[in-house]
């Protein structure tokens, strides 16, 4: 079976006697931004194949999301998966084209489109962040790549921070990749001198890097885990502030956005998640009190229920999918562009008197606890 899936979303499929594989076709994703991917979540298989999950598949195209197209996907996923076709960790092998197909151009200048920053452009204009450099950490995930592509398409000029990006800086799609690890002060500083000599100012930082980890009772919870965890969560928001708001100051002027989540108000099932998330929301009141008179605003983001590669794991299973899309009063999943949008309103000039606020951007979800009780 060989599958062609495009950048724009469609699907063909045919099925050789000869082949007792599935053989995916992506065409014609950016190469730096799908190597970022495969260093962290794949891995190579040859000169022109990688080993993907389906999930991860799923995310590359741009209908994603889409109630027609995502059955087509899993249909097609699930027949490849009682043929035997896909490997011992349930991955696809994908053939890379880069381009080689008719829709070439999306790889040069990807069209402005929901998921590509529409949203923001519509609202603020393809010109609100000229002129202005924006730096985005954890920059290779699936919420990530979505704000680095919206504040690209209102102007700014962006730097892509993450630990899976090549080690020499490179440019792609006309954005600067540079790795770093934020649990590492040492990268950091390196990070914000790559940042200083191309550029020579920071006008907007996203903290958006973090991780988790599978569910551990508090009880039981590894103090060594739990360190981890909020060394990267939270000290390394607070480490790439430190190291990129004296640009700021010295243009009395920026906008800080750290990516907090509902669950800073909701427990989870991952205790020191939720706990350096709401820290993280904590740091965000600090930053907005003490930086403010100097020009700069803080603000956070708490996602709810977004649909990335990383999360596809939890709506594989239909009724459990419609569940959680019953109990949000949007009656959707939220899609990374949703996010993406909010960061581009607290980054440009709309939102100049907001200084200190978290918005949670969740489809109404935590608001409907007692009335999804009836």
């Amino acid at each position: 079976m060989r599958v062609h899936l495009t950048h724009a979303g469609g699907i063909t499929l045919s099925e050789p006697s000869v082949f007792n594989r599935l053989d995916v076709r992506v065409d014609p994703q950016a190469p730096q931004q799908l190597e970022q991917a495969i260093a962290r979540i794949g891995q190579r298989d040859g000169a022109e194949h990688v080993r993907l999950a389906p999930a991860v598949l799923r995310f590359l195209s741009g209908h994603a999301g889409e109630a027609e197209w995502d059955a087509g996907f899993d249909a097609m996923i699930g027949y490849a998966a009682s043929k035997g076709w896909l490997d011992a960790q349930g991955r696809v092998r994908a053939h890379l084209t880069h381009g080689e197909a008719a829709g070439v151009a999306d790889a040069v200048a990807p069209p402005v489109r929901a998921g590509a920053g529409a949203g923001a452009v519509a609202a603020f204009g393809r010109e609100a962040l000229q002129g202005r450099v924006a730096v985005v950490t954890g920059a290779a995930g699936g919420l990530g790549l979505a704000m680095c592509r919206h504040l690209q398409a209102m102007g700014a000029k962006v730097v892509q921070v993450d630990i899976g990006c090549a080690a020499t800086p490179a440019e792609t799609d006309g954005m600067l990749a540079v790795q770093c690890d934020i649990a590492d002060p040492a990268s950091i500083a390196a990070m914000a001198d790559v940042v200083r000599s191309r550029f020579g100012r920071c006008d907007v930082l996203v903290n958006n890097a973090a991780i988790s980890a599978a569910p551990v009772r508090l009880e039981a919870f590894p103090v060594a885990l739990w360190d981890r965890m909020l060394q990267v969560n939270l000290r390394g928001a607070l480490l790439c502030a430190q190291a990129l708001v004296p640009m700021m100051f010295e243009r009395q002027a920026g906008s800080i956005v750290n990516v907090a989540s509902i669950a800073a108000q909701v427990a989870t099932r991952v205790g020191a998640y939720g706990t350096s998330k709401g820290a993280m929301l904590a740091l965000t009141h600090q930053m907005s009190v003490e930086w403010g008179p100097r020009g700069l605003r803080a603000n956070s983001i708490s996602p709810g229920m977004i649909r990335t590669p990383l999360s596809e794991v939890h709506y594989r299973d239909e009724a459990k999918l419609q569940s959680r899309i019953s109990s949000i009063p949007a009656r959707r999943l939220g899609l990374p562009s949703d996010v993406a949008d909010a960061v581009c309103f607290l980054a440009s000039d709309a939102s100049t008197y907001i200084n200190g606020q978290d918005i949670a951007v969740d489809g109404g979800f935590l608001k409907a606890s007692l009335a999804n009780l009836y």
